[in-house]
């Protein structure tokens, strides 16, 4: 039983019974705020925060407490804002002040509206806007850290370390906008030792520095840094010349709507609009598309990206802007093709006259591109139910399978029976009147095709 007993707490201790602790804007949830979820949360936990938007005490100053634990939105920071913004005090959005490590992560947050004046009331004093680093250095990714002020040093960063091997404060894939601070619009590090800060696959744009630089040590007015310390920035996209910086670029980024808070990259070939919850083209695409660190992970992007991570908050995400290079569709319809998940079917030039096997067949003897077997495809699909709009990710798109929404001639829905259908009367319009024809048009891929 003694046995018993100490394996178990060798296992709680380990995190092998890390608990998903919830918490939501109206208060409901496991917790009512964010900072009574980590306070009773353990090593290993998660504290998955609901879409919203977080004001008011416990949703600011959020600390760590020195916990290993990952604090992270349910759906990214266009969802998830955390607004540190008081007409009386002042307020930040994250405290690091406990010897906290990479294995405390904040991930997916906007955090905004926070203010310190020149000598703060907490660690740090009057550095960091948005989050403070005394002595500690989490990991904070896919973050948007969005119109943050202090008096003192780092707009949105401030970071103090202790010793020469103190360990790196990691910032990937986030998104600098509209910081200010006398000293470092972004952040600030500070310390008598060699400790280091560094930047991937981030976006830095329109940060400012209001005071000159104090000593020659205090040298920049975007990043600024106080003694021998090093700030790096890697993959990057910037509007200021940085020496220390490996593979980044002095670059406009190309925003959707920075002024209203989507921070989404433009592209010709699809980008995320929170708004109308669709996909929708832009006449440029970003340079941050398929810019990060070819070593990172890009996994949870959509399909059409170039086998490389976005930079910016929306990199290896579901919300990462497209690039060209997968798109075999390239028809008027495009649009709907993305919001489709991308068929494979509509890429062959005959689809939308009635090629649904992308296949010819033979006919009396005669080579066909529409024949019996895209009528059994038809058939297959011909009022399907569709439940609703697709997710990111395609998982509710396990009732629309490419076999049959090959059948979408029209790219169109429309009623049947009252139900919304995109396989209909529309479709065997199309296959009628190109089954067994033997000049078929090839213009399904050209900007304006022959309509049927």
């Amino acid at each position: 039983m003694r046995q018993l007993t100490i394996l178990m707490i060798l296992l709680i201790s380990a995190g092998l019974f890390a608990a998903t602790i919830t918490v939501n804007a109206d208060g409901t949830g496991d917790y009512p705020t964010i900072q009574t979820a980590i306070n009773n949360a353990v090593n290993g936990d998660t504290v998955l925060v609901a879409d919203g938007v977080y004001t008011g005490d416990g949703n600011r100053d959020i600390n760590f407490l020195g916990k290993a634990i990952t604090v992270k939105s349910q759906n990214g920071p266009t969802n998830c804002i955390i607004d540190a913004s008081d007409e009386v005090t002042f307020h930040r959005g994250f405290i690091f002040e406990s010897m906290e490590t990479s294995a405390s992560v904040v991930e997916g947050f906007t955090v905004t509206g926070g203010f310190v004046p020149a000598s703060g009331p907490t660690a740090g004093g009057g550095g960091g806007g948005a989050v403070v680093c005394y002595a500690s250095t989490p990991s904070i990714r896919n973050c948007i850290f969005f119109g943050n002020s202090t008096e003192g040093a780092g707009g949105a960063i401030y970071f103090a370390g202790l010793c020469d091997d103190w360990p790196v404060l990691k910032i990937k894939n986030s998104t600098f906008y509209g910081n200010a601070a006398a000293y470092g619009g972004v952040s600030s590090i500070q310390g008598t030792h060699f400790n280091e800060i560094s930047f991937t696959n981030c976006i830095l744009k329109d940060n400012i520095a209001t005071d000159e630089p104090l000593t020659n040590n205090f040298h920049e007015q975007v990043i600024a840094k106080c003694g021998p310390v090093v700030t790096s920035v890697d993959f990057s996209i910037l509007d200021f010349d940085w020496a220390n910086s490996e593979n980044s670029i002095i670059a406009d980024p190309l925003f959707a709507d920075p002024n209203n808070g989507d921070f989404h990259l433009k592209s010709e070939y699809g980008r995320w609009d929170p708004v109308t919850q669709t996909w929708v083209t832009d006449d440029v695409t970003s340079p941050g598309i398929d810019f990060g660190d070819p070593n990172d992970d890009y996994s949870n992007e959509p399909p059409a990206t170039a086998g490389r991570i976005n930079a910016g908050a929306y990199g290896n995400t579901p919300e990462a802007s497209f690039s060209d290079s997968t798109h075999c569709y390239t028809g008027p319809d495009y649009t709907i093709w993305l919001l489709l998940g991308m068929p494979e079917s509509w890429c062959t030039p005959y689809q939308c006259h009635g090629d649904a096997d992308g296949d010819t067949e033979i006919i009396a003897k005669q080579s066909r591109r529409v024949g019996y077997h895209d009528i059994n495809i038809l058939l297959a699909g011909f009022n399907q139910p569709y439940s609703g709009n697709p997710n990111l990710d395609g998982s509710d798109w396990d009732d629309l399978p490419d076999t049959w929404i090959a059948a979408d001639f029209d790219h169109d829905s429309e009623h049947v029976s009252k139900s919304l259908r995109y396989v209909g009367y529309g479709e065997i319009n199309v296959l009628l009147q190109y089954f067994n024809n033997p000049d078929v048009p090839g213009d399904c891929q050209t900007p304006n095709p022959v309509s049927p």
